[in-house]
Parts: C-alpha cells; sequence; structure tokens
C-alpha cells in the first residue's frame, strides 16, 4: 500500500513537470498580434525612454494610462498633453489630467485620439 502511494506521488510530480512546459502564459507563435496595434503606443516621453517599464513608476497624470491606481499617490494637480505623429499621416493624442482633493483622493480623465486621412481604396 505504501509502495503504490509513492509510485502514485512520483506519477504525479513527473507528469505535472513534464506539462509545465506547455502551459506558457505567452505564445511564441504571434498569434493576436496584428490587430489593434495603436494599444501599444506609449503615452509620455519618460515612459517611452524607459521602455514602456512605467507601470510601477506612474508618478504624473500619465499614471492615468499606465496605471490608474497610481493617481492616488499624486499630491497636486496635473495635465499631460501627448501627440504622436505616427507612419502614414496618423495621429495619437492623449490628454490626461489628475485633481487631488486630499487624503489620498484623486479625480481623474483621460482621452486618446487616434486620427488618420481617408485612404483610398483600389
Amino acid at each position: 500500500m505504501k509502495r503504490t502511494s509513492a509510485y502514485i506521488l512520483i506519477l504525479c510530480a513527473l507528469s505535472w513537470f513534464g506539462a509545465s512546459g506547455l502551459m506558457l502564459a505567452q505564445s511564441s507563435s504571434g498569434e493576436g498580434t496584428a490587430g489593434a496595434k495603436f494599444l501599444s503606443i506609449a503615452v509620455g516621453s519618460r515612459a517611452v525612454a524607459m521602455g514602456d517599464a512605467f507601470v510601477a513608476v506612474a508618478n504624473d497624470a500619465s499614471s492615468l494610462y499606465w496605471n490608474p491606481a497610481g493617481a492616488s499617490f499624486l499630491q497636486n494637480n496635473a495635465l499631460i498633453l501627448n501627440h504622436i505623429n505616427w507612419f502614414a499621416d496618423i495621429k495619437h493624442d492623449y490628454v490626461g489630467s489628475t485633481f487631488s482633493i486630499g487624503d489620498g483622493t484623486t479625480i481623474g480623465a483621460s482621452f486618446t485620439f487616434m486620427t488618420m486621412p481617408d485612404q483610398e481604396i483600389t
């Protein structure tokens, strides 16, 4: 009986470790990466300079884009206006504003706009 339990335990452990290679959070096949590329356009020059690794340190009005919960740590009112000329005359604009009303309470609003010229269909 003891021996059977040990075999079952070893079998379960081996199957768990064997299957763990199949349970990856990221996929290397590239599925789902073609659409909605505008969502990967970064906001704020500081965030872009940091390689978009900005979620934990977002301590300005761009925190509404990167980490909305981070806006509660803002002590002052803040405003961000961001304009990006992307390829093919595509324009990406971001406006964000936060108002600190004290005691870790902040009210904020942000808007993202993306415009592009009419495209000729051939």
